[in-house]
């Protein structure tokens, strides 16, 4: 199972164009994940620099409401304590 990450491309980013073209990736436990531009003009290694917390959160909820309540439950679970792991680290 892989986690998606979504987000907008920052290299094909124009701010007078309708429309957004996004970058799509698997989530990895690297140091920075290789991701492809929609377009298919470029890969970019993307670091990410939010917790890891809230990316198992969305996807636990995504996986609850596909009914995968197994992958729900372990997602959600792990987000709890990567949050656990993450606010001992900052006090």
């Amino acid at each position: 199972m892989a986690i998606k990450i979504y987000d907008i491309c920052k290299q094909c980013f124009d701010e007078h164009s309708t429309t957004s073209v996004f970058i799509i990736g698997d989530f990895t436990n690297n140091d920075y994940h290789t991701i492809t531009c929609s377009s298919g003009k470029h890969e970019i290694k993307y670091v990410s620099r939010k917790p890891e917390y809230p990316i198992f959160f969305q996807n636990g909820v995504l996986a609850y409401h596909k009914e995968e309540y197994f992958e729900a439950f372990t997602s959600i679970y792990h987000c709890y304590e990567m949050f656990r792991y993450t606010m001992v680290q900052i006090f």
